[in-house]
């Protein structure tokens, strides 16, 4: 079975499934992270975080994408701004990489998807949450160095099921509705992440 079709069945079976992002046909984070980290800047949420975002669409045919006008969850639309579907070849492939690790019994045929690039500085945390506006998550650790920052999944007994530092090139895929997640502080060095949720209907 290709890692492809372990993902998705571990994805309906366990909830989540890690692998690395070149088994996934993902780009080189080197080229992503030249494409999207010029837009990156001070997260107005806290100290310690840069963060950018984007929020694109597709219809019946997956292998078009738009822009959409609003990057907003919940209300907030002040985040600085990337452009995946308008962006450089190795953007551009991200969405529809993402969008094939969503197993076919949960995929839709139309819908949107939320990316946000995190810059994580020594302090900085996500304590454990649900995002509540998602479907499936897909956390792509794109550079790290240092020490700290291990990634982690809760059941619902709020045992761990998951836990521990995502290396440069993981890929970490869970169902959000199944579990809280989180990341503990970065000790040193730095951490980069692209996070890509698939939207609920409205959110």
């Amino acid at each position: 079975m290709s890692v492809l079709g372990r993902l998705h069945a571990a994805v309906l079976d366990q909830g989540w499934f890690v692998a690395s992002a070149g088994a996934l046909g993902l780009p080189d984070e080197r080229d992503v992270i030249a494409a999207l980290s010029p837009a990156l800047a001070d997260d107005p949420r806290g100290p310690g975080k840069m963060h950018a975002r984007d929020v694109i669409g597709y219809g019946t045919d997956a292998g078009v994408w738009r822009e959409c006008d609003s990057i907003a969850h919940g209300g907030v639309n002040d985040f600085s701004r990337f452009e995946l579907a308008d962006g450089p070849p190795c953007t551009r492939l991200l969405p529809g990489g993402v969008l094939g690790m969503v197993p076919p019994q949960l995929r839709k045929r139309s819908g949107r998807m939320s990316a946000d690039y995190f810059r994580y500085s020594p302090g900085t945390a996500s304590a454990a949450h649900q995002d509540g506006f998602g479907d499936l998550v897909v956390i792509w650790t794109l550079d790290r160095n240092g020490d700290g920052a291990e990634s982690f999944l809760l059941g619902p007994d709020g045992r761990d099921v998951m836990r521990g530092p995502l290396a440069a090139g993981s890929v970490l895929v869970f169902r959000d509705e199944l579990f809280l997640h989180g990341v503990t502080p970065l000790k040193s060095g730095h951490r980069d992440a692209l996070i890509f949720i698939t939207l609920k209907d409205g959110a």
